[in-house]
């Protein structure tokens, strides 16, 4: 998908996945001249915070990494700095917004199911508070997890874990669901 976008824009980049074992490996990576920024998938998005220079507003909100981007002196050397992003939210926000129709909005009643607790969870989150979502419920196998995460957004997030009748109850009144893989959004 970047490929493509890149060639129809004909932007002289590629984009390639590198696998790295550990956060180290990630950070020199990062720092090669020939790389102009990096993805950041699990289970980095939430360790790399305390290695970044600088941070975007919404990924300090966030609390998770999802970009690096090296800043470079114009010699193109090693970076003086990274800054991080986190652009997760976007996409989701986007995903979700797709589904919304006039009978199908997002109210002070709208309730919305956030599956997990690490970085694309606190990407969820956000994503659903800049659409007006006011009624978010984080769930995770432990509920310490789910309470850590609910924290971070006390105005909107209420934590438990699966194995409560609330969660039973709630799932019946779900009007939005996120989890890693897949977001919908249906009027019940």
């Amino acid at each position: 998908m970047h490929n493509a976008a890149y060639k129809v824009y004909g932007m002289p980049y590629s984009y390639r996945i590198f696998e790295t074992p550990t956060i180290n490996q990630l950070l020199l990576t990062v720092q090669d001249p020939a790389v102009d920024g990096a993805s950041v998938a699990l289970p980095f998005k939430l360790e790399i915070i305390p290695l970044i220079h600088t941070l975007s507003d919404h990924a300090r909100a966030i609390g998770a990494v999802s970009v690096i981007i090296p800043i470079r002196p114009t010699d193109n050397k090693a970076p003086i700095a990274l800054h991080g992003d986190n652009t997760d939210w976007i996409g989701i926000r986007t995903c979700v917004s797709r589904y919304l129709t006039l009978v199908n909005a997002i109210t002070n009643s709208t309730t919305s199911l956030v599956i997990g607790t690490g970085g694309t969870a606190r990407a969820a989150i956000y994503a659903l508070q800049k659409i007006g979502a006011e009624n978010i419920f984080p769930r995770n196998r432990t509920a310490s997890r789910a309470i850590e995460i609910a924290d971070r957004t006390p105005e909107t997030a209420s934590p438990t874990s699966f194995d409560t009748c609330r969660t039973r109850r709630l799932l019946c009144q779900l009007d939005i669901g996120c989890r890693r893989s897949c977001i919908s959004a249906h009027s019940i």
